[in-house]
């Protein structure tokens, strides 16, 4: 499907999202299908979510490899708009569940990111951007990991190594 993407609103934003997801999952389960031949339940919406965090920051030959991997539009605002929409679309609660998605994007102290990225990973994801000094990989690790133990509140403890 193609689009005309200067012309795009939200709701068809959100379509493009979701259309590049659906894509992602069915490439995703024909892989998966092969190791798990059983009953299977993945979402790869977390991936695409992550790597849509990368493609913002990537450039030239990288970011069209992503961008062609994952089925993202071309237009960076697009992308942007979408994911915003369907992740604050998904967040709170309704009946008996409640679901959360939670993002937050960490770069090496000292190494300075463009404003322009930063702010639009703020925008479309609702991520923090902050800096740990990597070298430090305990510390590092335990700080990552207490985020995502209090942000999961204690579903999560250890997604990290810390050793």
């Amino acid at each position: 499907m193609t689009h005309d993407y200067k012309k795009i609103n939200n709701a068809a934003a959100v379509h493009v999202v979701a259309e590049a997801n659906s894509r992602l999952s069915a490439t995703m389960l024909a892989v998966l299908r092969e190791e798990y031949p059983g009953n299977l339940i993945f979402s790869p919406f977390s991936l695409s979510t992550v790597v849509a965090m990368a493609h913002l920051g990537a450039r030239g030959s990288t970011a069209a490899e992503i961008a062609s991997a994952f089925n993202f539009p071309r237009d960076n605002s697009v992308l942007i708009r979408g994911y915003s929409q369907v992740l604050t679309s998904l967040q709170g609660t309704a009946h008996a569940y409640t679901l959360a998605t939670a993002n937050r994007l960490y770069s090496q102290t000292g190494f300075s990111l463009r404003k322009e990225f930063s702010d639009s990973i703020q925008r479309a994801f609702g991520a923090e951007v902050l800096q740990l000094n990597f070298s430090n990989s305990v510390a590092s690790a335990a700080e990552i990991n207490t985020w995502i133990e209090d942000t999961t509140k204690g579903h999560i403890k250890e997604l990290i190594p810390t050793s």
